[in-house]
């Protein structure tokens, strides 16, 4: 399985600092990010930089992440169209890593597995991680079962122990969230460690 990592942009003055991993085989094509979305993965890294600030304990089993991909969801569920992506916020520590990556530093994509209309409310699970650390070395986990058996879902910061995220209704009918609210990903188990997946490189 080979990846090809690309930076964008270098932290500096007033400049965001933003990264992508762009698949070499198709399965995963998720992980590219689509012109359209880039504005939006580069305001939500340099919100989560600023606010990642705050937050001085890393963890394998909590992020507190920021969407830049909104999930949308209907009912019936349609799972394949329902994909989401999130930034780092709060700093992520491995279980076996030496070091920590902070804000702005991974993201999170998954897709929604469940979702209860009468309560509007949807399971968001987490398929892929892929981060970067300081000095361009990309590292990737893939769970093959975040369908059946999710490993890290995300829930509402201010539910943290219901295990999904209240969507609210849009004008076509389906059911999402605000683009770069924060929410809290929980992981049923401690991350133990991620894959290396090669050096990236800059892009500008």
């Amino acid at each position: 399985m080979g990846w090809v990592f690309t930076a964008v942009f270098t932290v500096g003055a007033g400049a965001a600092s933003i990264w992508s991993v762009l698949p070499t085989h198709q399965e995963p094509s998720e992980l590219s990010v689509p012109v359209s979305e880039k504005d939006n993965l580069r305001r939500a890294i340099t919100m989560a930089k600023m606010e990642g600030a705050k937050f001085t304990v890393p963890s394998a089993t909590e992020v507190v992440a920021k969407f830049y991909v909104r999930p949308t969801v209907s009912s019936p569920l349609d799972k394949k169209n329902s994909f989401f992506a999130l930034v780092s916020v709060s700093p992520f520590k491995p279980a076996s890593s030496d070091f920590t990556f902070d804000g702005g530093e991974c993201r999170f994509l998954g897709y929604a597995t469940d979702f209860d209309p009468s309560s509007n409310k949807a399971v968001l699970s987490i398929k892929t991680i892929s981060c970067v650390d300081n000095s361009n070395q990309g590292y990737s986990l893939v769970y093959s079962d975040y369908d059946q058996k999710p490993s890290g879902v995300l829930t509402d910061l201010k539910a943290p122990t219901e295990g999904a995220v209240v969507m609210s209704k849009e004008s076509d009918g389906t059911y999402s969230v605000p683009l770069l609210q924060n929410v809290l990903l929980k992981f049923s188990q401690p991350v133990d460690k991620l894959e290396k997946t090669g050096k990236s490189a800059n892009r500008f």
